[in-house]
C-alpha cells in the first residue's frame, strides 16, 4: 500500500530535519589518537631512560606509538611518533623517581598527608595489583601553571629496587573525562616482564 502525498511529504521533511540535525551537531569530544577499543595493541617492555637495558616491566600501548627519546623531559615518552605532549596529552612518560616503594601502604599514606599542603588536590590514591606487584594509582588535579590551565596527572608507581618507577600521563582537564578510559586501560596493563596477560 502506498503512502498518501501528505505522509510522504512529512517522512520527508523528517529525513531531511534529521539529516541537517547530524551536520551540526558539534564534534565529539577529542577521543585521542590512540585507536578505539578493540583496535590493534602491542605489549613492549617499559625503556629505562638510559637506553641500554629495559626496566623489569611490560606495558600495552597502541600499535601505531614508539618509544620516543628525542623529547625533552625528565624521562622517556611513549606515544605517537609526531607531536608532543601538548598536541598529544594521552603520551606516558616514563620517570625514575628516588621515593622506594618497599612498603606501598606508607607511601600512600605519606601521600595523602602531602596532599594537604600542596597545591595539587589529590583526586584518586590506592594500592593496586600489577599481575603481582603492589603499585599505587594516583590520580591528582593540578592548579595552573605557565600557558597551561588546570590538568589531571593520571599515574602509576611501582617498586624499582631501591627506588620506584613511575609511569604517567598530564592532561587537560577539559580532556580528562574523555581520556581517562584509555588512560587507565594503558597504566593499569603494566605488568612484570614474563608475566603479561
Amino acid at each position: 500500500m502506498s503512502q498518501s502525498p501528505p505522509l510522504r511529504r512529512q517522512s520527508g521533511i523528517l529525513a531531511a530535519l534529521l539529516a541537517a540535525a547530524l551536520l551540526s551537531a558539534p564534534a565529539p569530544a577529542r577521543q585521542a589518537d590512540a585507536q578505539p577499543e578493540g583496535a590493534a595493541h602491542q605489549r613492549i617492555p617499559v625503556p629505562s631512560l638510559a637506553g641500554e637495558e629495559n626496566h623489569p616491566f611490560t606495558i600495552e600501548i597502541p600499535s601505531t606509538w614508539e618509544v620516543r627519546r628525542d623529547l625533552p623531559a625528565p624521562g622517556v615518552f611513549l606515544g605517537p611518533p609526531e607531536g608532543d605532549p601538548d598536541s598529544h596529552p594521552e603520551m606516558v612518560l616514563v620517570h625514575e623517581s628516588e621515593v622506594p616503594l618497599g612498603e606501598p601502604e606508607a607511601v600512600l599514606t605519606n601521600i595523602r598527608a602531602n596532599a594537604e599542603t600542596r597545591s595539587w588536590a589529590l583526586l584518586e590514591a590506592e594500592v593496586r595489583d600489577f599481575g603481582g606487584v603492589l603499585g599505587l594509582w594516583i590520580v591528582r588535579k593540578l592548579p595552573p601553571a605557565g600557558a597551561h590551565g588546570e590538568r589531571v596527572n593520571v599515574a602509576v608507581k611501582l617498586p624499582l629496587g631501591g627506588k620506584s618507577l613511575d609511569l604517567m600521563a598530564t592532561v587537560p582537564m577539559a580532556e580528562y573525562e574523555a581520556l581517562s578510559a584509555q588512560l587507565e586501560r594503558m597504566l593499569q596493563s603494566v605488568r612484570p616482564a614474563g608475566a603479561e596477560g
